[in-house]
């Protein structure tokens, strides 16, 4: 592997990668990934291999020189952050005693990059990854407005609906919001007669009273 490729390119080349001898040590690791498993010398220290599965008793490493063979991902479950999950591919070198591995975030790239205060120049000028979180971002911003945008319209909408049963001149429920309640009130009375949102404990089979009261000189009280 030396003779190919120095380990200082290889880091430039792969900032993610992880180079394993056939025991599973790190025989070396980009220097994003490093930020994430700090000074790990084994496999088995900074990861759990969560595919392809490791038999009881079995080796991570040997679980991963078959999946190399087979072309099949790698998902790497970190130890001190479990819910960083990487994933790749690995290929065997050096005449197969090493094994190459070249790792991403995959879906949770948004919270590594805070978790790990990671930046542009952590990643290889091919990687999209800064391209993904800015398309992550805006979309988050875009919900973030149309949310906003809902709740102010439905504000409005209550507003309206509030306004259009309230007599302008009187400022007094009018008849169609006293319709509303009565019927409300008539549901709720009924056993197991709550209307929705309403507490069945509280207002199923509950009777109520309807007191109609005249007011003489309405209109000097007005």
């Amino acid at each position: 592997m030396n003779g190919a490729i120095r380990m200082a390119e290889l880091a430039l080349l792969l900032p993610m990668h992880l180079l394993l001898d056939e025991e599973g040590a790190i025989v070396s690791a980009g220097p994003t990934l490093r930020k994430l498993i700090g000074p790990a010398r084994q496999l088995e220290e900074a990861f759990r291999l969560e595919r392809p599965h490791v038999p009881p008793g079995g080796q991570a490493a040997l679980a991963i020189a078959g999946a190399a063979r087979g072309g099949k991902r790698i998902f790497l479950r970190q130890n001190a952050a479990p819910r960083v999950l990487l994933r790749g591919h690995a290929v065997a070198v050096a005449g197969g005693a090493q094994l190459l591995l070249n790792l991403g975030f995959g879906i949770g790239l948004p919270q590594s990059v805070r978790q790990f205060g990671l930046t542009d120049a952590d990643f290889a000028p091919s990687d999209l990854a800064m391209e993904l979180l800015f398309l992550h971002e805006a979309n988050q911003t875009a919900i973030a407005a149309l949310s906003r945008s809902n709740a102010a319209l439905d504000e409005a909408r209550q507003t309206a609906e509030a306004e259009s049963l309230t007599d302008p001149l009187e400022t007094w429920l009018a008849a169609p919001r006293l319709d509303a309640a009565l019927a409300a009130a008539l549901q709720a009375a009924r056993p197991g007669g709550a209307g929705p949102g309403q507490d069945r404990r509280r207002f199923g089979g509950t009777p109520f009273a309807l007191v109609h009261v005249d007011l003489d000189g309405f209109k000097a009280v007005n």
